[in-house]
């Protein structure tokens, strides 16, 4: 198997199929979509199964749906994916976004080119849709990217702020296997992640050409628990990183902190 894609899902039925279908016409026979169906209660089980039916007649990419009979959160749903995972290179995709063209291709290519990066991601576009136009408005692009520049990862920038669009990773088969998400974020399991992924040596880095579109849903609630849990990240390493790193760490919290003070200001809990 060469590509695994892997999804999570929770009552996503206006997007999954729009996102999926995105999906599988980058994909080849060689490879697999593999989605974990997180306990959905509208009618996405029932999407899924009609997806999985267009997958065999089209001849394309093997697909593997498992569905977890109570919720179990985003984290643990997408480590029970990992173990489902047969290709040398793991890609992640949420299940409200879209692929676009030759997303999977060309960091296949990269990653097979550069033998010593373990893991690629990219920047993106953040888009909403307008129902009342039925089109697609672009809010933004770029998105986790404030340079033009295409670069390596290091640790103390991340400290600063996560500069990895989820959606948008792929990685060799390895790096998902020394790193695993952790069930106890709520938010911020990718950030929490990178974080000990790079701590540990691995190697990642970031294209700035945009390859999904990333549907923009926050509310601020999401976002105060983002806030929360990506200091969370942070503090857990404060022990294994340098005193520079350490300084660099800090300063991401208190930037983090003054975001929450502003949104509870402006908002309250």
């Amino acid at each position: 198997m060469r590509i695994s894609v892997l999804i999570a899902t929770h009552n996503n039925r206006l997007t999954i199929s729009e996102c999926l279908i995105s999906i599988i016409e980058n994909l080849t026979a060689d490879d697999e979509i593999v989605i974990v169906n997180d306990a959905s209660t509208d009618n996405t089980s029932e999407l899924l199964s009609d997806f999985y039916v267009y997958s065999q007649k089209v001849l394309g990419p093997s697909v593997k749906i498992i569905s977890n009979p109570i919720r179990i959160g985003l984290a643990s749903s997408l480590n029970i994916g990992l173990t489902l995972c047969s290709g040398s290179y793991i890609a992640r995709m949420d299940a409200d976004d879209i692929c676009l063209k030759s997303r999977f291709s060309n960091q296949l290519d990269f990653l097979a080119n550069n033998i010593d990066i373990d893991a690629i991601c990219n920047t993106s576009y953040s888009f909403k849709r307008d129902s009342a136009l039925a089109c697609i408005r672009i809010l933004s692009s770029n998105r986790y990217c404030r340079s033009d520049q295409s670069r390596s990862l290091k640790l103390g920038r991340m400290l600063l702020r996560n500069e990895v669009c989820h959606p948008t990773i792929m990685a060799k088969r390895h790096f998902f296997k020394n790193c695993r998400y952790n069930g106890l974020y709520l938010r911020a399991q990718d950030y929490k992640l990178w974080l000990d992924a790079l701590q540990k040596g691995s190697v990642m880095y970031r294209n700035n050409v945009s390859v999904i579109m990333y549907r923009q849903a926050n509310t601020n609630k999401k976002l105060l628990l983002q806030t929360f849990f990506a200091i969370k990240a942070r503090l857990s390493l404060i022990s294994k990183v340098s005193p520079m790193n350490i300084c660099l760490l800090l300063v991401g919290c208190l930037n983090d902190a003054l975001v929450w003070v502003y949104y509870v200001s402006k908002n309250g809990l």
